[in-house]
């Protein structure tokens, strides 16, 4: 079926929400997409900082953060195929994760 295929009123009917609550979020049903993926991102970074301010060594930071990452990425797609469309997707809008992340990024 695939994001191109989706249609809004399945979304909010599977999610219980109403459209505006919908639109109010997703200004497009592919910002979705990058609400999933950005959450991915703040997993991985305060897995990160977490473990900088611990003072764990390098291999156990990134370790754990590779984990979180995963694990979030699990959470918030859960098939493989949802996770390569959100993965293809961010790849080819190239500054578009990073404009929606906004404030997010530029704190780290």
């Amino acid at each position: 079926m695939g994001l191109d295929a989706a249609r809004v009123e399945d979304i909010v009917a599977a999610a219980g929400v109403s459209w505006g609550t919908f639109f109010h979020y997703f200004p497009a049903k592919e910002d979705v997409l990058l609400d999933a993926a950005a959450e991915v991102c703040r997993a991985y970074g305060e897995a990160i900082q977490a473990g900088l301010e611990a003072a764990q060594d390098t291999e156990t930071v990134f370790a754990v953060a590779f984990a979180a990452m995963s694990r979030t990425a699990t959470d918030v797609a859960a098939t493989n195929a949802l996770r390569g469309k959100l993965l293809l997707y961010v790849l080819s809008h190239p500054g578009r994760l990073t404009e929606f992340l906004g404030e997010d990024v530029a704190r780290r």
